[in-house]
C-alpha cells in the first residue's frame, strides 16, 4: 500500500493533484497495531482499545462537522467540535472501556482534534497567494512547532500509545494535506518503535556514541536531503519513484543485514525527524510550480522504510550469522542490479531523445 502511494506521488507529472490523506490514517492505524502487537505479542488488549476507540471518535467527528466547515471565519464551530471529540473521547474512555486511570487521555485527543485544525488551516492560508515568502515560512514553522509539541506531550503522559491515538485525529483533515503529514510522521515513530520492541536487545533505547548508530543517523539525514534534491532538480517522475521505492525498501533492509539492529533503529528515527522537518519547512521551495504536496510525499518514505524494516526484521537475525563470502555476494548482486538499471535507463533515455530529428538551420548563400 505504502509503496504503491510513493510510486503514484512521484510519478505524477505536473499538474496532477497529489494526496496524503488517503493513506495516512490507515498507515497510522496499522502502525498503532503494529506496536501493540510488539508489545504484547498480538494486536488485542486495552491499548489495541484504546487506540480502535480514538479511530473511532475521529470518524464520528468526521461525519459530524461536513455540514459546517465550509463557513467558519471566527472558527467557533471549529472550537465546539474539538471539545465534542475530546468529550466523545472522555466517554470512550470511562464508559466503554472503563479506563477510569486514562481520563487524562481525553484532553490530549481532544487537543490533537485541534491541532489538526490548526494545520489544516497553516496549509490552506499557505497556499493563499496574498501571503508573501516570509508569512508562509511563519506558517511552515508554526506547524512544524506544534508538531513537535504535541508529540512531546502525548509521549511523556502515555507513551506511544498516546501518540497512537493521537494520530487518529488526522480524520478530521479536509482542505490541506499538512495534518495528513503530521499523521505519517507519527506512524513512522510508531512503527519504528515497534522495530525496537522487538529486535533492540539494548533496553535503554538507541545509543548514539556508538560508531555505526551515529553513521546510520547521518545517513537517514543524508537519505531525506537527497530524495528533496532530485524531486527538486529531477523531472523524470517514473524515474524518481523507483528511485524512492528502492531507497524505501532496500535502505532498510541493508541496514539490518549489515549493521543490525541498533543502527537500523537510528536511521529510521533519523528518516522520521530528518522527513517532517524538511516535508514541512521546504515547501516554500516548491511553492512556485504549486507543487508542495509533492514535498510533503517525501514523508512517505520513512513510513515505508519503518514498516519494511519491521516486516524484514529476520534480515537482522540473518545478518548476525552471516559470513564475509555471503555479505560479498549480497553486494555483488546489488551492483550487478544497480548496472542493469542504469543500461536500461540509458537506453530509454537514447531512444527518447532519438526520436526527435535534428534541428532544422538556414543558411545564407546563392
Amino acid at each position: 500500500m505504502l509503496l504503491l502511494k510513493v510510486v503514484q506521488n512521484f510519478a505524477a507529472q505536473a499538474g496532477d493533484k497529489v494526496r496524503l490523506d488517503d493513506i495516512a490514517a490507515s498507515s497510522a492505524y496499522l502502525a498503532g497495531m503494529a506496536l501493540v502487537a510488539s508489545q504484547g505479542g498480538t494486536p488485542t488488549g486495552k491499548n489495541a482499545d484504546i487506540i480502535t476507540g480514538a479511530f473511532a471518535v475521529a470518524t464520528l467527528l468526521n461525519l459530524m462537522q461536513r455540514p459546517f466547515m465550509h463557513d467558519d471565519k471566527l472558527l467557533v464551530k471549529r472550537l465546539v467540535l474539538t471539545i465534542s471529540g475530546g468529550l466523545g473521547m472522555l466517554v470512550v474512555l470511562t464508559k466503554a472501556l472503563t479506563l477510569i486511570s486514562f481520563t487524562n487521555l481525553a484532553a490530549v485527543v481532544g487537543g490533537g482534534f485541534g491541532l489538526m485544525y490548526a494545520l489544516d488551516a497553516f496549509g490552506r492560508m499557505a497556499q493563499d497567494p496574498k501571503y508573501d515568502d516570509s508569512e508562509r515560512a511563519g506558517k511552515y514553522l508554526k506547524s512544524l512547532l506544534l508538531v513537535g509539541i504535541f508529540t512531546l506531550l502525548s509521549t511523556r503522559l502515555f507513551g506511544n500509545v498516546g501518540m497512537a491515538a493521537l494520530a487518529a485525529c488526522v480524520v478530521v483533515g479536509t482542505f490541506s494535506q499538512l495534518p495528513a503529514c503530521a499523521a505519517l510522521f507519527f506512524a513512522a515513530r510508531l512503527f519504528e518503535q515497534a522495530f525496537a520492541n522487538l529486535y533492540v536487545s539494548n533496553v535503554t533505547g538507541v545509543n548514539l556514541q556508538h560508531s555505526y548508530v551515529s553513521a546510520a543517523q547521518y545517513l537517514g539525514f543524508f537519505v531525506i536531503v537527497g530524495v528533496l534534491v532530485l524531486i527538486k532538480a529531477s523531472r523524470q517522475g517514473r524515474v524518481d519513484a523507483a528511485a524512492l521505492a528502492v531507497i524505501g525498501t532496500l535502505g532498510a533492509g541493508l541496514t539490518s543485514f549489515f549493521l543490525h539492529a541498533e543502527p537500523t533503529a537510528s536511521y529510521l528515527v533519523a528518516l522520521a525527524v530528518a522527513g517532517i522537518v524538511a516535508s514541512i519547512l521546504l515547501q516554500g521551495y516548491f511553492a512556485k510550480e504549486k507543487e508542495e504536496n509533492r514535498c510533503l510525499s517525501v514523508m512517505l518514505l520513512p513510513v515505508l522504510s519503518s514498516a519494511f524494516a519491521l516486516l524484514s526484521g529476520g534480515l537482522v537475525e540473518q545478518g548476525l550469522h552471516a559470513s564475509m563470502q555471503d555479505r560479498l555476494n549480497v553486494i555483488g548482486g546489488l551492483a550487478g542490479l544497480t548496472v542493469v538499471l542504469m543500461l536500461v535507463q540509458g537506453l530509454a533515455n537514447k531512444k527518447s531523445g532519438g526520436n526527435s530529428g535534428p534541428d532544422t538551420v538556414a543558411v545564407s548563400g546563392d
